[in-house]
């Protein structure tokens, strides 16, 4: 896959040049929700659904997996948020995401 890409140094981080689409990730912003899995998730998404280039309206899958207190036994497990088929990806809140726990689920 051939990507033309230029890239510039900036004084606190390397910043992308794009010919076709636009680099929105913010090393700040990111780093603001650090340890928050989903938040990011719903920033990633954010950013890949503000450039209809890249994604349509109601299109577009993202997820992530995460550890998390099943909230009948308190117990770690294992958890895939999703955000499926349907919803917009540049507007996407928590709420329109789906939280599976996987622990037990045979795949």
């Amino acid at each position: 896959m051939n990507v033309d890409v230029k890239e510039k140094r900036s004084v606190a981080t390397d910043v992308k040049d794009f010919n076709h689409v636009s680099y929105l990730w913010d090393e700040e912003v990111a780093a603001s929700m650090k340890g928050d899995e989903v938040a990011l998730l719903i920033y990633r998404s954010n950013l890949l659904g503000a450039d209809l280039r890249l994604t349509n309206y109601g299109g577009g899958n993202t997820s992530c997996k995460v550890i998390a207190k099943d909230p009948l036994t308190g117990k770690d497990t294992e958890v895939m948020w999703v955000k499926g088929s349907g919803g917009d990806l540049g507007t996407l809140k928590k709420s329109g995401l789906a939280a599976y726990m996987l622990t037990g689920c045979a795949i």
